[in-house]
């Protein structure tokens, strides 16, 4: 491998000089080591050439989107099993820690993701490092050269090592020229002029075999979408639900639950559709199987008419008058009750005879 190395060093200097360099050796793409970190890829093909070689396919990003996030706790669609018995691939806060022990045949480190996409349309590759000693990972590129669903081999970059944005790959018959011992050797825009129908079926990155190494990788980009890497911290609780409220006619309210240092509360409605989401902030990351979503439909049936009683105006009571009867003084003594009734029946009488003699003697003396 060290002989590899002075090889392509050689052959570099040859390429930049026009001097041209013959190599005879070969590997496999999964056993080469990487050599320095990939760069931002900007080829261009000359036009109009006298065996009609196509002009270079368009491949700039109008944009980057986002990828997702690998962590310790969900891959994110990421495999790690080309991954030997001396090479690791460690989640660190910000990134994936790649390092080999030694540089021996078990010595490799190496990741993959799946994508499905024309080679025309995988942008600017590019992978971040930092922290970086020894021989860095290289980017690769799965390839189905024409288009029928079968992988046909990795393209790779080892950052300039071979010339500026320079992708080797140790498979035949992708028609571009060989070069360093490769059976071809060229840029992304040679390998699209000579497999118009090329897909990328997945990418990723490799450290080794036979080499010893230590990085941390940000982030990849490729597809003009960047992947990124980060250990975090399980949160396992289930976080409260909102409240939704729907009253009649237009009116409801949406309650969200308070923020906590883990995760914040977010509002959207859209089509009238009122969306909360929960989400993590950095260095978090909810369990699978917690929920952390929530909808709701608020109505617009019409309020109930509200029915006013008639005014009733009130009649004033009638008030009986109330007589007291002052209480006789006591005496102390038993009142004899019949006695004197029968006293007030004689003098009743007495005075009712005495008018009706006096009546009788007027009419007889007239």
């Amino acid at each position: 491998m060290r002989f590899k190395k002075i090889l392509a060093t050689v052959g570099a200097m040859a390429m930049m000089t026009g001097l041209g360099l013959a190599a005879t050796q070969s590997a496999s793409a999964a056993d080469l080591p990487a050599e320095q970190p990939s760069t931002t890829v900007t080829e261009t093909m000359p036009s109009g050439t006298a065996d009609d070689t196509p002009p270079a396919t368009e491949r700039t990003c109008t944009g980057i989107t986002d990828g997702g996030v690998s962590t310790n706790l969900a891959a994110n669609g990421w495999t790690f099993t080309e991954t030997r018995s001396t090479g690791h691939n460690d989640y660190v806060d910000g990134g994936l820690h790649v390092w080999t022990e030694s540089n021996t045949s078990t010595d490799k480190a190496a990741g993959y993701h799946p994508l499905s996409i024309p080679l025309s349309e995988v942008g600017e590759p590019a992978i971040a490092l930092k922290d970086s000693s020894g021989v860095l990972p290289s980017i690769q590129l799965g390839v189905d050269r024409d288009g029928n669903g079968t992988w046909d081999g990795y393209l790779v970059n080892e950052g300039d090592i071979y010339g500026h944005g320079m992708w080797w790959t140790n498979k035949t018959g992708f028609g571009v020229p060989g070069g360093l011992g490769y059976p071809s050797l060229g840029t992304l825009n040679d390998y699209l002029a000579a497999n118009p129908n090329a897909k990328v079926t997945n990418f990723g990155y490799s450290l080794g075999s036979g080499v010893q190494g230590d990085s941390v990788i940000t982030s990849i980009t490729v597809g003009c979408a960047n992947y990124t890497f980060d250990n975090v911290t399980p949160i396992t609780a289930q976080p409260a639900s909102p409240t939704f409220t729907d009253a009649c006619g237009t009116d409801g309210t949406t309650v969200l639950p308070a923020d906590t240092e883990q995760y914040r509360y977010r509002t959207q409605v859209a089509h009238g559709v009122t969306q909360v989401t929960v989400e993590a902030v950095d260095g978090y990351q909810f369990d699978e199987n917690l929920v952390t979503s929530w909808e709701h439909t608020f109505t617009n049936e019409p309020c109930p008419a509200v029915v006013v009683p008639p005014t009733v105006t009130p009649v004033p009571a009638t008030v009986e008058p109330t007589v007291q009867v002052a209480d006789l003084a006591s005496t102390g003594q038993d009142v004899p009750v019949l006695p004197i009734a029968f006293g007030a029946f004689v003098l009743i009488a007495a005075g009712a005879a005495s008018v009706w003699t006096t009546r009788r003697r007027r009419r007889m003396q007239h």
